[in-house]
């Protein structure tokens, strides 16, 4: 029964409610090379960022006092290439500590982007 449930999904998608939706795309497109790959609303009220074909985010423009929590990774991204991608991150200014391995198996840092949102960026040791 699991399988044929499962068999139903197609994909997901992270949605990071903001207070500026222009200004978020704009970080995003500047310092993660993301582009715009849909937006909704005059002003944008809506819209998805793309950093390739499997990696997108949602970002909507919140209508409460939503905060992220500044502990909790939002969004693991594997990559394939961990050492080049910190060095970009850390050209930037991006990161928020050292590139570390981990005890679970994998080395990783994280950076927060600018509503607060904190993502970890790892490979497998």
């Amino acid at each position: 029964m699991a399988d044929s449930i499962n068999a139903l999904y197609s994909h997901y998608s992270v949605i990071f409610p903001v207070d500026d939706v222009a200004e978020t795309i704009k970080w995003y497109e500047t310092n993660l090379g993301c582009s715009l790959s849909f937006s909704y609303g005059e002003p944008v009220n809506y819209a998805v960022l793309s950093l390739n074909e499997n990696l997108r985010i949602h970002i909507t423009k919140k209508d409460d006092d939503f905060k992220p929590s500044g502990r909790h990774t939002v969004i693991y991204v594997f990559v394939h290439d961990i050492d080049k991608v910190f060095d970009h991150m850390k050209s930037r200014g991006l990161t928020s500590g050292e590139l570390v391995t981990a005890d679970y198996g994998m080395r990783d840092f994280d950076i927060t982007d600018l509503n607060g949102y904190r993502i970890t960026f790892g490979q497998g040791a």
